[in-house]
């Protein structure tokens, strides 16, 4: 969208200067995660971060507690988003989540979108299961992921 006044605001590929998360893995195909979209500050000056790509069955084959990130909070509201890709059901998530909130551990079967307030701890977060595809996404509030 180059030549274009707005087309800088469309973004296509993942193009983050920043360090990856810490529970996010470089791609490996057929074994991990695939990060596809990502903007924040460092890619259109003013934006939001939002990072957005697959998790995969095959990533079941690594460690359990690899990738799985540790506790830790953020200065700044955060949502993270998981999305199942079962047509007949898109409820469905065709794996199973754990999340830590505060020490509280979470199991979550269902496509979810997870608010985290501003200092509230989180993690670790793990894939426990994936039968299918599955879609995620995290954003926040600030130019980029601290």
């Amino acid at each position: 969208m180059t030549g274009t006044k707005y087309g800088k605001y469309i973004i296509t590929g993942y193009k983050s200067t920043q360090k990856k998360q810490a529970w996010s893995a470089t791609y490996k195909p057929g074994e991990e995660e695939t990060h596809i979209l990502y903007i924040g500050d460092d890619v259109v000056k003013g934006a939001f971060y939002t990072s957005a790509g697959w998790f995969w069955p095959a990533m079941m084959n690594r460690s359990p507690d690899a990738g799985a990130s540790k506790p830790h909070s953020h200065p700044y509201d955060e949502v993270l988003g998981l999305v199942g890709t079962n047509p007949d059901d898109p409820h469905d998530l065709g794996g199973e989540a754990e999340f830590t909130l505060e020490g509280e551990k979470h199991i979550v079967n269902k496509s979810c979108l997870i608010y985290l307030p501003a200092g509230l701890e989180h993690g670790p977060f793990k894939q426990n299961t994936i039968s299918r595809p599955i879609f995620h996404f995290n954003s926040g509030m600030t130019g980029t992921h601290i």
